[in-house]
């Protein structure tokens, strides 16, 4: 008897946390931004990262994230983490979406996989009153010639990234947010900045602090030049990136679907 006490306190227990892992306060006057992606969004926090830099502005932002390892957005699609994010821990204002990063370079992929899960994400964000914005990602260091998929270079994977990511834009008539075209706008002024980790894959504090510039430049609309917060980095270094995310995103706004001040 006291064995069954003990497992139905433990079993109510865990359910009680559970339900308390589930429970969020939603400040109506947020901006609420959902992340969807993998260690591209996970790494260095970039979910945070850019909440703090819209705090470092006097802006009220909540986000929430689901960015398991290497998922495709077909993954998001089935496991069905999207759709529970969105109807229990809403409403949200942006959903955020990133592809797998090699993945866009395929043409048969972009058509096969990654647009229709685009389109399936973004009806979801649609139902719940959500705005969806392309995580458009950069190319490889060295581009990604170990794979064998008939590119060898940097610059050649990022036109094939800018090119998957504004076809699936234009299918669908949702933005972007071009972080990639900001990490080789940053390159081609400063072309030994340190944006890649050793793996010539993931970002660096300094890439995060840059695809964060991005996003805020992108979801408000306005510059992040001359905000304090630059977490890691040095000053110096927030103020170029600051710089080339405001001028990516606002020099030719159109072009990435966003609206023009």
């Amino acid at each position: 008897m006291r064995r069954t006490s003990l497992g139905l306190l433990l079993f109510i227990v865990l359910n009680l946390l559970l339900i308390g892992c589930r429970q969020v306060t939603v400040d109506p006057n947020a901006t609420r931004v959902l992340f969807v992606g993998n260690s591209y969004t996970r790494q260095n926090s970039l979910p945070g990262q850019f909440r703090l830099l819209a705090e470092s502005a006097d802006k009220t932002v909540q986000i929430g994230r689901s960015t398991s390892g290497s998922a495709t957005l077909g993954h998001h699609v089935s496991e069905g983490d999207v759709a529970e994010l969105l109807t229990e821990l809403g409403p949200w204002d942006y959903l955020i979406l990133q592809e797998q990063s090699v993945l866009p370079t395929s043409e048969d992929r972009v058509q096969q996989e990654m647009l229709p899960a685009a389109h399936a994400l973004h009806e979801l964000g649609q139902a719940a009153g959500a705005q969806t914005i392309l995580y458009m990602t950069w190319g490889r260091q060295d581009g990604e010639s170990v794979q064998k998929v008939g590119f060898e270079s940097y610059d050649d994977m990022q036109t094939l990234l800018e090119d998957a990511y504004q076809t699936v834009a234009t299918e669908l008539r949702i933005p972007i947010s071009p972080v990639g075209v900001a990490w080789q706008n940053a390159l081609a002024k400063r072309p030994f900045l340190d944006l890649w980790q050793a793996d010539g894959s993931h970002p660096t504090p300094l890439g995060t602090y840059l695809a964060a510039c991005v996003f805020y430049t992108a979801i408000f609309n306005e510059s992040p030049e001359g905000l304090p917060y630059h977490g890691e980095i040095s000053a110096d270094d927030a103020a170029f990136l600051q710089q080339i995310a405001a001028e990516t995103v606002l020099n030719d706004p159109a072009k990435w679907g966003l609206p023009q001040n």
